[in-house]
């Protein structure tokens, strides 16, 4: 079990627990207001209630609409609670002034998270003069709750959506200290009510059992996929480097076929190069190849078929020109200026015996190719130049472009793979997100390692199945303790009653 799951796991329960001490004050609101029938109290408990949910969305990891409504509950339940504490007050009190201001504030306000750290800080600051100047002493445990509770919405400005940071972790331990000083303040008003005492105590006892029941389950569960996930990975990038290697034995076959078939030696001494194009256009179509290159026998490209206007540029010094050039059938995987990163089959062309030049055609290890083995294995691929990714699937945080060109971050997986041409799956960071992935050495023909490849699982694919199981979990143990709710109330209606 990573660091990553363990703090998502305690984060979940954290949330629960905020929503436990959230509907804990709702619950005793709407009590009194059974008893005092005012607006006031009935905002409170919406208010507090309405925290609660936005709580348990939260701990859920909800998405889509679902998040933007929690959100419209964070923000409505942090306004009730403050407009409560305000109209609470004395209208000829001015030092409250300056808090009537605070919705405009918040209206210009794009981000939640400092909107919520400024109602925090309200609500902390008008329960604090409660405190303070209406000698409200039950209302310490109150004000130091929101004051941690700010301090953790302040510091989540500063993380954003980077999760599971240092700076993540410290806004949490705040959450968690606010969220247990509001419930000993609620347990300050339960010491004289029995009923009301044994049911929170039942309910408690049942939501903990139940988030350890679920928390033990989700561990067990998220660490037998890991184990799976990481056993498919490396299965899943040797289907690439499988199709990279069938992909060279093809160039390399057809290259052979090419030139001792295609009569591109006779139309190159003819120099006859309207129709030395129309065929090698034609041979690239057939053929089914990436790139089709003719070359002469100094190494000066003549023709590319795949792309027409490029040419006149010398390719003597590449590894499959050079053998070519030698009169030897060669491939292997290297870079040239105009196909990049590709696998590069090469043939010497003869007339009467002697050199006339080479033809150079193969595939490109491009997006097209790394998309197709997604559809095959459903995980993440990539391919790496050396320590920069040259083709991929995977998406940069904008969701649009792609995450090509991005330097390897991971040392380890450098010395391991790049330089000791090693197998390995291991944890890291790709495109800034934490994932699992696997990693294949590329070697050329001379097995010198050229590259790599990668097949990734984002954890937060992981994460999902492990929420999802959350999710079902608890709401299995919700239903179960509203179950045996109501005979534990009528219990503790009667031991009540036989005390009073």
């Amino acid at each position: 079990m990573s660091l990553f799951f363990l703090l998502n796991n305690l984060h979940f329960a954290l949330e629960i627990l905020g929503a436990l001490a959230f509907l804990i004050v709702a619950w005793f609101a709407f009590d009194s207001f059974l008893i005092r029938r005012d607006f006031l109290t009935a905002s409170r408990g919406v208010g507090f209630f309405l925290l609660a949910a936005w709580q348990v969305a939260h701990a859920f990891g909800a998405s889509g609409a679902f998040i933007y409504l929690g959100f419209v509950f964070y923000v409505a339940g942090l306004i009730l609670v403050l407009a409560n504490l305000i109209l609470e007050h004395p209208v000829e009190r001015p030092r409250f002034e300056a808090v009537f201001i605070l919705p405009a504030l918040v209206v210009t306000m794009f981000y939640i998270n400092i909107a919520a750290a400024v109602l925090y800080l309200a609500i902390t600051f008008a329960s604090f003069q409660q405190y303070r100047h209406e000698f409200k002493k039950a209302l310490k445990p109150f004000f130091i709750g929101f004051l941690l509770l700010f301090s953790g919405a302040l510091l989540s400005v500063f993380y954003g959506n980077a999760t599971f940071g240092t700076i993540w972790i410290l806004g949490h331990l705040f959450e968690t200290a606010g969220f247990a000083s509001i419930i000993l303040w609620v347990w300050q008003y339960l010491q004289l009510r029995i009923r009301e005492e044994m049911i929170l105590i039942f309910t408690s006892a049942a939501l903990l059992i139940s988030i350890v029941v679920t928390l033990a389950f989700s561990i067990i569960l998220v660490g037998q996929i890991e184990s799976a996930t990481k056993a498919s990975l490396l299965t899943n990038a040797k289907v690439l480097d499988l199709a990279v290697s069938r992909l060279r034995g093809e160039a390399l076959a057809k290259t052979k076929f090419l030139s001792r078939a295609a009569g591109f030696e006779d139309l190159l001494a003819r120099r006859n190069f309207v129709k030395l194009e129309a065929e090698a256009s034609k041979y690239l179509e057939s053929e089914e190849l990436g790139f089709l290159v003719i070359l002469d026998k100094s190494g000066e490209a003549l023709l590319r078929a795949h792309a027409l206007t490029q040419k006149e540029d010398n390719l003597s010094k590449e590894a499959a020109a050079a053998a070519a050039l030698a009169g030897k059938d060669f491939v292997t995987i290297e870079s040239s200026p105009a196909e990049k990163f590709s696998i590069r089959a090469a043939s010497p062309l003869y007339l009467k015996g002697k050199l006339a030049g080479a033809i150079i055609a193969g595939f490109l290890l491009d997006n097209a190719l790394v998309d197709n083995i997604k559809r095959i294995t459903g995980l993440e691929m990539s391919v790496w130049e050396g320590d920069r990714i040259a083709a991929t699937t995977l998406l940069n945080p904008d969701g649009r472009t792609r995450g090509t060109g991005i330097k390897l971050a991971d040392e380890n997986v450098r010395g391991a793979v790049l330089e000791r041409g090693e197998e390995i799956v291991v944890r890291t960071e790709i495109l800034s997100r934490p994932a699992l992935a696997s990693y294949l050495p590329i070697k050329n023909s001379d097995g010198k390692i050229v590259g790599m490849i990668s097949s990734v699982k984002p954890q937060q694919e992981i994460l999902a199945l492990a929420n999802a199981t959350n999710r079902l979990t608890l709401v299995a143990v919700v239903i179960l303790m509203l179950v045996l709710a109501w005979p534990v109330y009528l219990l503790t209606k009667r031991l009540s009653g036989e005390v009073g």
